[in-house]
């Protein structure tokens, strides 16, 4: 199958391109910085912010991997640049007749109002969903795995604030950290999964969400 993965050079997809690899996949890697990507696969240079690369890299592709999005650079109009990252990919997925995206967006709030980072990876998540007939949209909340950004803010945080204080009244907050073997184990199988629309990637198993479409 020809697979294409952009964000090759973070952490899940550094993860993700020798698990393909090992199912027979032909995996082609999108980067801004060939350099970055450590396997030795093809790389087609770009940028989908501003929509360079993207027909040369989706060119014969039947699956895409979404594993990018534009909050490193502190920029303030993150949104925007998402979006319109999201809308250059789609248009280009279009174009060259892809089947299947596969995006790793964050978790949507249940009966509350979504923080603007979170609202951005619903739009783009609506947008890559839109753009191709079999395309899979996966949940995770923070990925938790040696080298992986969350990982490293977590390191971080511990050593410089081993114990935090709440303010009376706060109440004990539960979230679900997804793991470095689930995260890369639902994407390796959204190729294959006859359930297109939206998953939750807290297990081994991709699973249907309620809102799954």
């Amino acid at each position: 199958m020809q697979t294409l993965v952009t964000g090759a050079s973070g952490y899940l997809g550094d993860v993700l391109v020798p698990v393909l690899q090992q199912d027979d996949h032909d995996v082609r890697a999108f980067a801004r910085t060939p350099a970055k990507v450590r396997h030795d696969i093809p790389i087609v240079q770009g940028d989908v912010v501003t929509g360079e690369g993207l027909d040369a890299a989706l060119d014969g592709i039947e699956v895409a991997y979404y594993l990018v999005h534009s909050m490193e650079g502190g920029s303030a109009d993150f949104d925007a640049l998402e979006r319109r990252s999201a809308e250059n990919f789609a248009d280009a997925a279009r174009r060259a007749g892809v089947r299947r995206i596969v995006y790793m967006g964050g978790p949507v709030p249940e009966g509350k109002e979504a923080s603007r980072h979170l609202a951005s990876r619903v739009a783009v998540e609506e947008i890559l969903l839109e753009a191709a007939p079999e395309s899979v949209a996966f949940r995770a909340s923070l990925v938790i795995g040696r080298g992986s950004r969350s990982f490293r803010f977590l390191v971080r945080l511990v050593e410089r604030s081993p114990c935090c204080r709440c303010r009376p009244g706060t109440r004990a907050a539960r979230g679900r950290s997804t793991s470095a073997t689930s995260s890369p184990t639902c994407a390796r199988r959204a190729p294959a999964t006859r359930s297109p629309g939206r998953c939750r990637s807290t297990s081994p198993a991709p699973t249907r969400s309620p809102t799954g479409g």
